[in-house]
């Protein structure tokens, strides 16, 4: 008893010897680098580049897509390690069906789900149509952009995205699938 007290003591040990010295590794780095916000929500990861390689005035924020808020028509898909963002989706095939966003900054691209399932989006900022994104591809692939507004004032906006209406039976209907957005500040 004695021995297995002892080893499960050493293993404790070991194991909080391990995370010390990782955590003294990620301070460190931030100190160094200072470019890393440790303190972001696991949803909402900034992305910057090393100063040589850094735009003048062009900084990106990603979120998956739990940033959506949706009508009760959406289903999340979470889970699958096929390269969407955080492993997850929203998507839908019911005509009408709305997501928004809101968001602050210069500029939105949205990601998403295409394949041979897929449908059409119509998407508007701040009330006024922007376009249509398209969410068919011959081939599946994950995290594809599938729409990019145009330079926006910086400051608050709100994307909407809707499915669009169709006539084909419930079974062949059309998915939106989003994986993410990357916001342009």
């Amino acid at each position: 008893m004695e021995m297995k007290t002892a080893n499960l003591r050493s293993m404790v040990f070991v194991v909080a010897l391990i995370i010390g010295v990782y955590a003294m590794v990620v301070v460190a780095f931030v100190a160094i680098d200072g470019s890393y916000d440790v303190s972001a929500p696991s949803v909402h990861a900034e992305v910057k580049l090393p100063a040589a390689r850094r735009p003048t005035t062009v900084t990106t924020t990603m979120w998956d897509s739990a940033a959506f808020e949706h009508t009760s028509h959406w289903e999340r898909v979470e889970g699958l390690r096929d390269g969407r963002f955080h492993g997850s989706s929203l998507r839908s095939f019911f005509g009408g069906a709305l997501a928004k966003v809101v968001f602050t900054g210069a500029g939105i691209r949205l990601y998403g789900v295409v394949g041979r399932g897929g449908g059409v989006g119509a998407v508007s900022i701040d009330g006024h149509t922007a376009s249509n994104a398209n969410f068919y591809a011959s081939r599946k692939a994950t995290h594809r952009r599938v729409f990019e507004s145009t330079a926006l004032a910086r400051g608050r906006h709100v994307l909407v995205i809707e499915v669009a209406l169709s006539a084909a039976p419930r079974d062949h209907r059309r998915y939106v699938n989003l994986d993410g957005i990357e916001v342009v500040r």
